[in-house]
């Protein structure tokens, strides 16, 4: 705290009559912040409901409410309202009295940059982290991921449906890869919209580009495959038979079609298994990570994926928004230890 003692705690608060118009701001705009029909993890979503009032009001050593006026006002039970308020004690912004009534933490409710307010809850994950027997590095690793994380979590990505699907690269596949929420529209339907992501299949990029019109950033994947099989085809004389093998219908129905745009000159087939026959004038077409043998055939592989240099280059744009923050702490943290209000 800010040396002030629990008696001057006591003695600074005001008579009970003076209490009612803020006991009752109090218990209003809370209810207003959070959903209290929704009993899921109520008493941490009262503590954070709390915490933003207390903090928005600048609250000098404000007495909360009994747990009991909050329990009958909000129709939650007495213990939930309790266990609201031990989270916000191990936060630092409550302080019990000896009553056993709760008080604003003016020293953390009042401080601009929140400091203190972020120390407490520091404080209480690392005594979770320690009691679930997480190690040190685990725990800076963790506080670190979140952090950016939080730094990336106004930013929307849209997925750009493409005209001619391709496994493995959807909004679903590049959310679970990002681990971060994807949306999907049709080309047809993106309109620029700000801290608006779109990430569109190569071969579409184009023109999800001319629509955005410089307006919004625009990023292609699937470059890898498109290559491959460009590469692959590049040489080949006319009518080279090409034989296209992958166990699943759909990257073969994929490849086909990028194929036949590529070169519709070529003879081009497409298989499940490696064939045993191939003409003398012939290539063998696999995916990457297909293990064969395939003896002296010619043989080409394409990559069906997502590629990790698109996936790191998303990723930087998406932390791009705050990543000046993270890179200040880091730097400071390189300079020295950032040290934390003793509470």
């Amino acid at each position: 705290m800010d040396g002030t003692t629990q008696q001057d705690l006591t003695d600074e608060l005001p008579d009970a009559g003076a209490r009612t118009a803020v006991d009752s701001a109090i218990v209003d705009d809370v209810a207003k912040r959070v959903d209290l029909s929704d009993r899921r993890d109520l008493r941490r979503r009262l503590a954070d409901g709390l915490e933003e009032w207390l903090l928005n009001q600048r609250a000098h050593h404000q007495l909360l409410p009994s747990a009991r006026h909050f329990s009958d006002a909000w129709g939650v039970h007495r213990a939930t309202v309790q266990g609201a308020f031990e989270i916000l004690v191990e936060r630092a912004i409550l302080t019990r009295i000896p009553n056993g009534r709760f008080v604003a933490n003016f020293a953390a409710a009042t401080r601009a940059d929140g400091t203190a307010a972020l120390a407490g809850r520091l404080r209480a994950a690392a005594g979770m982290a320690i009691r679930d027997g997480l190690s040190e590095s685990a725990f800076i690793e963790f506080a670190r991921q979140m952090f950016r994380a939080a730094a990336m979590g106004d930013i929307r990505v849209v997925f750009v449906e493409p005209e001619v699907e391709v496994p493995c690269m959807g909004a679903e596949d590049l959310a679970r890869l990002l681990d971060y929420p994807v949306s999907s529209e049709r080309l047809e339907s993106i309109e620029p919209a700000p801290r608006t992501v779109f990430v569109a299949l190569a071969s579409d990029a184009t023109k999800a580009r001319a629509k955005m019109a410089g307006r919004a950033d625009v990023f292609a994947i699937g470059l890898t495959f498109e290559t491959d099989l460009r590469l692959a085809v590049a040489g080949l004389p006319a009518e080279t038979r090409v034989a296209v093998v992958s166990e699943d219908q759909r990257v073969l129905s994929a490849v086909m079609d990028k194929l036949s745009e590529l070169r519709s000159d070529l003879s081009v087939h497409s298989y499940t298994e490696i064939p045993r026959e191939l003409g003398e004038s012939s290539l063998l077409l696999l995916p990457e990570a297909m293990a064969a043998d395939v003896g002296n055939l010619p043989t080409a592989r394409y990559r069906c994926q997502i590629s990790l240099a698109e996936l790191t280059f998303l990723r930087s744009r998406l932390a791009g928004s705050l990543g000046q923050v993270a890179m200040a702490a880091e730097a400071a943290n390189d300079h020295g230890k950032i040290e934390l209000p003793v509470q």
